[in-house]
């Protein structure tokens, strides 16, 4: 039976995605849900949908009161039709900041033999003790999604990013998950050791420098907008640059030609006059 707790706030809709994997055999998958209800009442919760290859469930759960921990019960069927229980809670608190965050967008799954594990995953196995499984799969792709948001949500308001994430995400979240992959089931792929490791590295890197030049690049040419919808994501607050708003002594671009600053011989040059003091307290 499935436990664990997810918080959200009494004016917030939060997305719960339950793995139901622990209840089924090698090969089996969820035929149907039954049902998924509160209780205590006072929850509104949409339909179940089937996700990751039929292995868990998505729904939403909205509204709420304020201190109260409601039990959600999600009756349904496996593939050979015997019926089965999940229990998660949920705690509703309006005291706290709300931290839930999106899930990995649905479509955003990592397939053996394409993209970046052609040629390294070519088939899985149904099998724990022997080959790569689905459940290191999800696995990966959690992962990469996890350090994606924590690397961006102090930066970007990332609800609905489940549903519509913004570009250049999906590569990063490629890179990452691939790369996890492969490190995690690295004795189970026949490949060349160090060509493998220098992979994992490579990927690594390329994903943690794009997560970087998206929130605080080297060099402004280096930097990468988040865009959604055809538009950029902007950061949850725009700093503004400091702007010298008085400069008492000094004068910048004058009209007429200034032989003096500040008691200082300006010579023929403003590039002579920086050459001699540079080393110079002003």
């Amino acid at each position: 039976m499935a436990t664990n707790t997810t918080y959200k706030r009494s004016t917030s809709t939060v997305t719960l995605e339950v793995g139901l994997s622990e209840q089924l055999a090698v090969g089996q998958t969820v035929d149907s849900i039954t049902s998924i209800t509160g209780s205590p009442s006072g929850l509104t919760i949409g339909t179940g949908t089937l996700i990751d290859s039929d292995t868990g469930v998505r729904f939403n759960a909205s509204g709420g009161t304020d201190g109260v921990s409601y039990a959600i019960t999600i009756l349904f069927e496996r593939s050979d039709l015997v019926a089965k229980t999940a229990i998660v809670y949920l705690q509703v608190s309006d005291e706290v900041e709300d931290t839930s965050s999106p899930f990995k967008p649905a479509s955003w799954k990592l397939e053996v033999g394409r993209r970046y594990l052609r040629g390294w995953i070519r088939e899985l196995s149904e099998d724990d003790r022997d080959g790569v499984t689905l459940h290191e799969i999800a696995a990966a792709e959690d992962y990469a999604w996890n350090i994606m948001l924590t690397q961006l949500i102090n930066y970007y308001d990332v609800s609905g990013w489940d549903t519509n994430p913004p570009k250049p995400l999906f590569e990063i979240w490629d890179l990452l998950s691939s790369a996890y992959l492969l490190d995690q089931t690295g004795n189970e792929i026949s490949a060349d050791e160090e060509k493998l490791n220098s992979m994992i590295t490579r990927w690594f890197n390329r994903a943690f420098e794009m997560l970087g030049n998206i929130t605080d690049p080297q060099h402004e040419r280096f930097r990468v907008a988040l865009i959604r919808d055809g538009s950029i994501v902007h950061k949850r607050s725009n700093v503004s640059m400091p702007v010298v708003v008085n400069f008492q002594g000094g004068i910048f671009f004058p009209r007429l030609k200034s032989t003096t600053f500040n008691g200082r011989n300006l010579g023929n040059s403003v590039e002579g006059f920086v050459e001699d003091h540079s080393e110079n307290s002003f």
